[in-house]
């Protein structure tokens, strides 16, 4: 295996291999992730089951940072709360990932500063864990590149909505305005007026790429329990209409409801109750029968259980077999 020399002699002597430097193409995509996310991509994924042990891996993060191939900040939420130091790529890190050709010559490095800022860093890293827990579902597959892990901000469900007074030209009565009116036509015809309108914005997409069949997207509702049941039921409309508008797309709808295994902040009886209650909102009738015309899929499950879903729903175990699973 190729070794990557950064500097350093003896004991600060750095050397990535392959694995490393897809570990910080994967840190670039995901924008941050935590030291035991990070773990799991390299030894689930990345290297499938190699054995490293935690307190190494630490270690090898500590040698990243201190060569700026990575940056870091800490969480603390009281005496009793969740801890832990989450990263994001850094200068060295963007710089390599340009030269091996893992990201663009013109990638924005200056947007590698803000996000350690990112407001409630937990929503975000949570459903960047449900994106992990499913794409490492997918590591003994010899097609695992066709399951691509993407952030909103890289696929956006975006439609041009015109303005309608721009849709064609002013129907000037009479002779005299006659040029006036296909003057307008003309204009309006080259530069059409309106402006893109976003119809969802999920937390988190996979997305699985297929040959001769329609490509399947997976979005990540991550719910804390923050948000009222109408503002979820607007959110199913919503993905209902995504699905309408992308007939040669299949869509999934997956809301994901954290646990112990992700974080000691939330009140998990209530998460219980919670996803009863998104359940029952997804198999009311209206919607059952919504998401049946535009054939959109949607269901709900706890964290831990993402990975095993999520990846049989991308694989089409589960069509035209279960449509609402909690």
């Amino acid at each position: 295996m190729k070794k990557y020399i950064i500097k350093g002699q003896g004991k600060n002597r750095l050397e990535l291999n392959r694995g490393d430097i897809l570990l910080l193409a994967w840190l670039a995509k995901q924008q941050v992730l935590k030291t035991d996310q990070l773990y799991k991509l390299y030894t689930e994924y990345i290297f499938e089951k190699i054995e490293l042990n935690p307190y190494s891996f630490k270690n090898r993060l500590r040698k990243f940072e201190k060569y700026k191939l990575v940056r870091s900040a800490k969480f603390a939420e009281g005496f009793t709360g969740d801890r832990f130091k989450y990263y994001t790529v850094g200068a060295a890190g963007v710089e390599l990932l340009i030269k091996e050709k893992l990201l663009p010559k013109d990638f924005n490095k200056k947007s590698i500063y803000n996000h350690l800022k990112k407001e409630n860093i937990l929503h975000f890293l949570g459903a960047g864990q449900a994106a992990i827990n499913i794409i490492c579902a997918t590591a003994d597959l010899e097609n695992r590149r066709e399951y691509v892990s993407l952030p909103p901000s890289q696929h956006r469900y975006e439609e041009w909505i015109p303005n309608i007074r721009s849709v064609g030209p002013t129907m000037n009565r009479g002779a005299k305005q006659a040029a006036t009116s296909r003057q307008n036509w003309s204009s309006n015809y080259k530069k059409p007026q309106g402006k893109w309108m976003t119809i969802v914005r999920p937390d988190w997409i996979i997305h699985k790429k297929t040959k001769g069949r329609n490509d399947r997207y997976l979005n990540i509702e991550f719910d804390t329990g923050s948000e009222s049941l109408e503002t979820l039921q607007e959110k199913i409309w919503r993905y209902q209409l995504l699905a309408e508008n992308r007939p040669n797309e299949k869509h999934i709808l997956l809301f994901v409801l954290p646990d112990k295994t992700f974080s000691k902040h939330y009140n998990f009886k209530q998460i219980d109750k919670r996803i009863e209650k998104i359940f029952d909102l997804l198999a009311t009738e209206e919607n059952t029968k919504r998401s049946v015309e535009v054939n959109l899929t949607a269901c709900v499950v706890q964290l831990d259980l993402a990975g095993y879903l999520g990846f049989q729903l991308l694989t089409a175990l589960f069509e035209n077999e279960v449509d609402f699973i909690s």
